[in-house]
């Protein structure tokens, strides 16, 4: 891992309640030693504002969830980019396995949520990957083009990060393979790299534990992880932190 940047990323989905944010964050900046390695944490959204200031102390980002991709409106429940960037996000996941499943995110919804990151200047965090049926029918190469295509032509100033997540993968405490995440990293690489994107960093999600998380960390086209339950405990997460230092 020797001049790669780690990215390690915690989604604490709706697993987290307030009191126990608070806690969360301030165990979780105690403990963390960050050389080498971004590490950001995306709490839902009532959190955000409660343990920005534990974060920031410990160089921690703060990441939302999700973000919505106009600026302003009749949009009820909605949460805009600018909004996010005024809360003190630097990041947002954008199009996680999850909202593509029980809130019917499309391609181009996606585009429009990270083109609305870019105005907003905050880093998406791009979540693409094929189902257990895709994988089974070999369309995976397919599904990971197509969704990588959501990512716009490269601007200087814009950052993006793309995580390979194979749906197959997430919370059944079945990892894929750092093998099989190298090749899909590969196939995001080039995809990426048609749009001028050189340098973006491609990290793996799906099952990432205290275990597992070096062996993804340590193949040569993947940059971090993207942690979902796992995270939701400090003292797992943290440990993932560790297995994964230079």
């Amino acid at each position: 891992m020797s001049g790669k940047k780690t990215y390690i990323i915690g989604n604490w989905k709706l697993y987290v309640g307030v009191t126990e944010g608070q806690r969360m964050a301030e165990r979780i900046a105690e403990g963390a030693s960050l050389k080498g390695q971004e590490v950001v944490v995306c709490p839902s959204f009532p959190l955000l504002a409660l343990v920005r200031d534990a974060f920031a102390r410990a160089g921690i980002q703060l990441g939302a969830q999700d973000v919505f991709w106009e600026a302003k409106g009749a949009y009820t429940g909605e949460v805009s980019a600018e909004q996010l960037a005024e809360a003190g996000c630097r990041y947002a996941i954008v199009g996680h396995s999850e909202r593509r499943e029980y809130f019917g995110e499309t391609d181009e919804m996606v585009a429009r949520k990270i083109q609305a990151c870019f105005r907003a200047g905050i880093v998406p965090i791009v979540c693409i990957g094929e189902t257990s049926e895709e994988r089974a029918e070999g369309k995976e190469e397919e599904v990971i083009t197509r969704q990588a295509a959501a990512v716009p032509e490269f601007e200087e100033g814009n950052r993006v990060v793309v995580a390979y997540e194979p749906r197959w993968a997430i919370g059944t405490g079945e990892a894929c393979s750092p093998q099989l995440a190298q090749q899909a990293a590969g196939i995001i690489h080039e995809s990426l790299q048609k749009k001028g994107w050189d340098n973006a960093a491609i990290l793996y999600g799906g099952s990432v534990t205290a275990e597992n998380a070096a062996s993804f960390c340590g193949m040569p086209s993947i940059h971090g992880v993207l942690v979902g339950g796992a995270s939701a405990s400090a003292e797992e997460f943290l440990a993932i932190i560790r297995s994964c230092k230079e």
